[in-house]
């Protein structure tokens, strides 16, 4: 698959200093910087974004609200309805988990609405597909057990018309990503502060099991920002775009 059949992704994240993206205790340590993160991320003149969905439980209905039964059948072919504007976000939930009061939803430094698209795979429950189906809510599918996150990506760039997309994942999603290597830049708020716990989740957290590549990118900008906060931006030594 050549790499001018996906978009440009650029994982745009903030970390402490010893690469943390939360306290891993429930405590939310980020807030204060999340007005410079969000004015960091309107430079970065993207209208679409994947979120993993842990993080987009924060946008979700209430997660006990009990599926339909089918009462249609349901295939394995994609799901889009109708885009009215360009803003869209889309989200990992392979096992349907979320629940959805809409088919849109809103980020506080977005005037728009976006789009919700829902990345499933083969066997994501049926039972979940109709419900989105019912609540007029797209879904692609992503591979058959697992996702394979160049299939998702060729798909959002040719379903959907999408040339730059913005990654803010956890680290699973962060990871998977990086493991593929579909990242052509990383865009890094470094934040003065450091949290000391190894089971706070890091920017990149790969599978284990799997073999160790080293992924390579260079430095291309540097900025100091306000409280103390660095700007970095690294771009894929491999994908220069």
């Amino acid at each position: 698959m050549s790499k001018t059949e996906l978009p440009q992704i650029i994982c745009h994240m903030m970390t402490t200093l010893d690469g943390k993206i939360t306290s891993g205790t429930g405590e939310n340590i980020l807030d204060d910087y999340f007005s410079l993160y969000t004015k960091i991320e309107d430079k970065l003149n993207a209208k679409s974004w994947i979120i993993g969905r842990v993080t987009m439980q924060a946008f979700a209905d209430n997660l006990t609200i009990e599926l339909p039964k089918i009462r249609s059948r349901i295939d394995d072919k994609d799901y889009i309805v109708s885009i009215p504007n360009d803003y869209n976000v889309f989200t990992t939930d392979t096992k349907g988990v979320l629940r959805w009061k809409d088919n849109t939803i809103r980020f506080s430094n977005i005037k728009e609405n976006l789009n919700l698209v829902v990345i499933v795979t083969i066997n994501t429950p049926k039972e979940y597909l109709s419900y989105l189906q019912d609540k007029n809510i797209s879904y692609i599918f992503g591979g058959e057990e697992d996702i394979d996150f160049r299939i998702v990506f060729k798909k959002i760039k040719s379903k959907f018309g999408i040339d730059r997309i913005l990654l803010e994942g956890g680290g699973i999603l962060n990871g998977s990503i990086m493991n593929e290597n579909l990242i052509d830049q990383i865009s890094l708020l470094l934040l003065p502060l450091v949290v000391n716990r190894t089971d706070a989740p890091s920017l990149f957290e790969g599978d284990i099991q799997k073999d160790l590549i080293i992924k390579k990118f260079t430095l291309t900008n540097i900025e100091k920002l306000e409280n103390d906060v660095v700007w970095l931006k690294y771009l894929n030594k491999l994908n220069k775009i």
